[in-house]
């Protein structure tokens, strides 16, 4: 039977109270309205519903597994991405960028130059896919008129995956600070890197921040591609 205006509206606010992300919703809303059209009747609207979560989803319990293994499928699909562009950039032929940058910066930070430069363009590097992110959600959450829910799956992984250097970043830093700390109270000197080491952790930094901030963008600019070609 084909559902009036009351029941699409009943089966729109169950299946809203029902799953927590925008993407889950859809997919369960379409396949309830399927299968309550296929019935010849529908004395009971919401016992019929239930059934059929039940039944096809496993109930409520059901509905969070399926969410809980969405989210973990798209962070893994996001960080697979994220790691093949590091896999690009050495090799050929991005070996031709990543090679000379690194030589170059090595050659600064051993020598002393430019070394405020470097330290500005790896925190620009570190905060700039967060900004990105956040501006771009912003602006696609009011021209989006498909979101039902204000979770998203796609969002959540791409705004953890914008943050993470970032946020280990400031624990690096805590850690070192308590370290120093604990060095001063008890009265001895610690030395996490040999100075040898010092323009190598310079490069390595450098070079993990920027490659990282143009994946992230990279996977990003094509989740936005993505979100507009379905809308």
């Amino acid at each position: 039977m084909k559902l009036n205006e009351e029941h699409t509206a009943t089966v729109k606010q169950l299946v809203k109270n029902e799953v927590g992300f925008n993407e889950t919703y859809f997919e369960v809303y379409d396949h309830v309205t399927t299968a309550l059209e296929a019935k010849d009747s529908l004395p009971d609207i919401q016992k019929a519903y239930s059934d059929i979560l039940e039944e096809d989803f496993g109930g409520h319990y059901g509905i969070e597994k399926l969410e809980a293994f969405r989210e973990r499928e798209f962070k893994r699909s996001i960080n697979s991405k994220r790691l093949n562009f590091f896999v690009l950039a050495i090799k050929w032929p991005g070996i031709l960028i990543t090679l000379p940058l690194a030589i170059l910066i090595y050659y600064c930070a051993k020598h002393h130059l430019f070394l405020i430069p470097i330290l500005l363009t790896i925190v620009s590097a570190m905060v700039l896919p967060m900004l990105v992110i956040t501006v771009g959600n912003f602006i696609t959450g009011l021209t989006n008129t498909n979101k039902v829910k204000s979770k998203s799956v796609a969002d959540d992984a791409i705004n953890l995956m914008g943050s993470f250097i970032f946020k280990w970043f400031w624990r690096l830093s805590a850690l070192s600070a308590i370290l120093g700390g604990l060095a001063t109270i008890l009265g001895f000197k610690v030395v996490l890197f040999p100075l040898v080491l010092v323009p190598v952790m310079y490069t390595a930094t450098f070079l993990f921040c920027i490659l990282n901030a143009a994946a992230v963008l990279k996977i990003y600019y094509q989740q936005i591609k993505t979100r507009v070609t379905v809308r």
